[in-house]
């Protein structure tokens, strides 16, 4: 197996659950006092770290990639979790929220790395799940630091106590033609945010209909 981004010995796991996204909502977890994994066919499953291969994909990335390469835009991420659960109020369905308040420094550069930080993850669910999607598009934006033209950003403000699920992780729900994908939305949430990551070729119809969030736009994001 190769890295999906270099080429290289795909040897490192991405996480599906970022590992400050882990800590942040359960803390120190033990052995004695596990959080627990649910899935189809998988229920209860005792989760005993932030760091193991239940909460991981197959590896597909090589160390670099997924370290050194990718770091600023883990850290793009985690500091809009951070920035997004000190708002107050928190936003609403319908609101608008501006990005300068997530990202007061260094906008365009982190709007980018949380851009490429949702590529990564839904271009490693591709992989992972034998969906056609473009990722060598998405390696080629990841490697020159360049925003994919076709995938946009849905954030959602969940109502508080809506699931039981404090971190879902969704699969990927996908549009195929003539052997290729020609859309796809997955979404990630933790606590009450909720992101909906979603691809589609140019020209189809769901480019146009999806009101979502590209860093061209920078400025400005609504919650659905």
């Amino acid at each position: 197996m190769h890295c999906w981004i270099c080429g290289k010995q795909a040897n490192s796991a991405e996480h599906m659950v970022k590992a400050s996204d882990f800590r942040t909502v359960f803390g120190h977890v033990t052995h004695k006092s596990p959080v627990y994994r649910h899935s189809i066919g998988d229920i209860n499953r005792p989760i005993r770290g932030a760091d193991v291969s239940p909460i991981k994909f197959e590896p597909s990335l090589c160390q670099e990639c997924n370290n050194a390469r990718t770091q600023p835009h883990d850290r793009a991420w985690a500091k809009f979790v951070a920035n997004f659960r000190a708002l107050r109020p928190r936003p609403k369905a319908g609101e608008t929220v501006r990005m300068r308040r997530i990202y007061p420094t260094s906008l365009r550069e982190s709007s980018i790395a949380l851009h490429l930080y949702f590529l990564k993850q839904l271009g490693c669910h591709s992989v992972q799940n034998n969906v056609p999607l473009p990722i060598h598009q998405f390696a080629t934006c990841i490697l020159s630091g360049n925003a994919h033209p076709c995938v946009k950003l849905i954030f959602v403000s969940v109502a508080p106590g809506s699931s039981k699920y404090q971190i879902q992780v969704g699969e990927i729900n996908a549009l195929n033609r003539g052997g290729k994908t020609v859309s796809a939305v997955w979404h990630y949430r933790i606590e009450t945010l909720g992101v909906f990551v979603s691809y589609a070729e140019p020209g189809h119809p769901l480019l146009t209909d999806v009101r979502g969030w590209h860093p061209e736009d920078i400025g400005v994001t609504r919650f659905a």
